[in-house]
């Protein structure tokens, strides 16, 4: 479900600059189960969330370019696909997407502040780098609903919480478990949508490092330009 109304989401868009919003981590090689192709074009694969959030030039490239589909195809079979493509793609600037970036320079960023749940030496507010989509992974303690595959299915006690994150949507709220969570949080944020937006602080998702990057950040340069 989302956690911001339409409105919300369109500033949050103009303040992302363009930029492509994607969690990225080392990729796990036993992912290529039996594949025996070398990896296309000797790019670096990357592990991201299945959710991300992207420009229409960003798009049009991803559609479009015969290299990513080549790509695709080689990811097409192994360990689930549509959690390393997004990222791959993004962070491989000699592929040339619109508002790519350093994938490799990502994660040395990410290793340095492993011990941190944000990134506080590179941007400046509360903000995690993604927030496409909020999830909670194998964490009993935080969810109030019930862990299903490893993840959180947000139940009616999680409601506070999620009216307070900064993300753009929430995974996941199921109907056959606690449905007035999914009723009450679609009610908030349809009747946050009739309110007035001047309080909204989108000013801070400028700081994210992504939205930088756009704006010349020289931590995710290259010899590459974007």
């Amino acid at each position: 479900l989302p956690l911001k109304t339409n409105r919300e989401m369109v500033r949050i868009f103009k303040r992302l600059n363009g930029s492509f919003n994607t969690e990225i981590s080392e990729y796990q090689t036993e992912r290529l189960e039996k594949k025996n192709k070398t990896i296309p074009f000797g790019i670096r694969l990357f592990k991201s969330s299945i959710s991300a959030t992207f420009s229409r030039k960003s798009a049009n490239f991803i559609a479009t370019d015969k290299r990513v589909l080549e790509i695709l195809d080689f990811l097409n079979g192994t360990n689930v696909p549509d959690e390393s493509f997004w990222a791959t793609i993004a962070g491989n600037l000699e592929l040339g997407m619109p508002y790519s970036f350093n994938g490799s320079k990502w994660l040395e960023i990410i290793h340095e502040n492993k011990n941190k749940k944000q990134l506080p030496n590179i941007q400046t507010s509360n903000l995690p780098y993604y927030i496409s989509r909020y999830q909670l992974w194998y964490d009993k303690n935080r969810c109030k609903g019930k862990i299903i595959f490893g993840s959180c299915a947000f139940g009616i006690g999680d409601l506070p919480i999620l009216l307070r994150r900064p993300e753009l949507v929430a995974h996941k709220l199921y109907l056959n478990l606690e449905a007035a969570s999914f009723f009450c949080l679609f009610k908030k944020i349809r009747d946050r949508a009739l309110d007035p937006i001047e309080n909204f602080d989108d000013a801070k998702y400028g700081q994210l490092p992504c939205a930088k990057a756009t704006r010349d950040f020289s931590k995710f340069k290259s010899n590459t330009q974007y």
